[in-house]
């Protein structure tokens, strides 16, 4: 099974923001989708960062006027590991589980957000067994 498959399975895609998003908003839409991982594209789709929830909460509680001010370029992480759409999906797991990451991005070669997956989500179809719908390749 590869990535692919897995975010073709996906109902949603994934928000994201632009660089230029002020840190608020990237808060507001983490918190209303339920997620802890933003991406952070700029034009074109290609990707340039990542916002975590939990770097939002360090910096807001370590600066006294909070996040307020920031934009998204501001606090995005910028060293990010990605994983191609034809990776197995065993292949992203080592990955996310060496480096301790929750959410990875898919991207294709040209750098472009294609989505993300979750560690959970991963685990879930290699050890609940389930199987990705048929391709119609």
């Amino acid at each position: 099974m590869v990535i692919g498959s897995v975010l073709q399975q996906q109902a949603t895609r994934a928000p994201c923001a632009s660089p230029e998003t002020p840190a608020a908003e990237a808060a507001r839409v983490m918190a209303g989708a339920g997620i802890g991982t933003l991406p952070v594209v700029a034009r074109h789709g290609r990707l340039v960062g990542l916002v975590a929830a939990r770097d939002l909460l360090a910096l807001a509680a370590e600066r006294r006027s909070g996040i307020r001010g920031l934009a998204v370029e501001d606090v995005m992480q910028r060293d990010i590991v990605t994983v191609p759409a034809e990776a197995p999906v065993e292949a992203a797991l080592n990955v996310m589980h060496r480096a301790r990451f929750r959410d990875m991005p898919v991207c294709d070669p040209q750098g472009r957000l294609l989505g993300l997956v979750g560690l959970a989500e991963l685990l879930h179809l290699v050890l609940g067994g389930a199987q990705p719908a048929a391709s119609a390749a």
